[in-house]
């Protein structure tokens, strides 16, 4: 597999890989995950390219209307968010270290348990376990 150079590269490839993260431990429980939807993009290609951080957030059931206007009112000129059903993904322009998001702030702000991983470390896990399209 050739090495992911940008953001943009891992968020394509991660709906054929996601699969792979199937059973996500979430605060000592396991989370079953359905098959990744269809290839969307939440952000521009241009957004990608100038990001500093993409994480992807696995929680334990889909966030509601009401999760999801509390998640949207934590974005900030550098944090953006996109949801998915039961995955999060947060776009940081900077190093998440300069962020006052962290999987803690969101935890609190919607009473979820999450875990969140890098696109980096999705296309790895996905290149270690590789798993045909599709695969249940």
């Amino acid at each position: 597999m050739r090495a992911l150079r940008t953001a943009g590269d891992a968020l394509q490839t991660m709906p054929t890989f996601i699969t792979l993260l199937r059973a996500i431990d979430v605060g000592g429980r396991t989370v079953r995950t359905p098959s990744w939807p269809p290839p969307r993009r939440p952000f521009s290609a241009a957004r990608l390219r100038a990001v500093g951080a993409l994480n992807s957030g696995f929680v334990g059931e889909s966030l509601s209307a009401g999760d999801k206007k509390a998640l949207m009112a934590l974005r900030t000129e550098i944090d953006d968010f996109h949801v998915r059903g039961r995955e999060v993904f947060w776009l940081c322009m900077t190093r998440q270290c300069e962020s006052e998001f962290s999987n803690a702030v969101l935890e609190r702000t919607l009473r979820l348990r999450a875990t969140f991983r890098g696109a980096n470390t999705i296309a790895r896990l996905a290149a270690k376990y590789p798993t045909s399209r599709g695969a249940a």
